[in-house]
């Protein structure tokens, strides 16, 4: 985990939650963004119903091939 906080630590990343969909929303969109770094430490400290969907890692940090 720290080092994928070291190679995409500053990376954008979407999250979303586990809450039902509405039609109110927009197809697929995140219910929040926060920085690479700071979702590691998140679940690294407690439980979260937030999840990286539809996001590729690989394909935005390459150097962690």
């Amino acid at each position: 985990m720290q080092y994928i906080k070291l190679m995409a630590g500053e990376n954008l990343v979407p999250l979303y939650e586990d809450r039902p969909v509405s039609y109110k929303d927009v197809f697929n969109q995140a219910h929040a963004k926060m920085k690479m770094s700071d979702y590691v430490d998140l679940l690294l400290s407690k439980p979260t119903n937030y999840r990286i969907f539809l996001y590729n890692l690989m394909k935005e940090v390459p150097s962690l091939k």
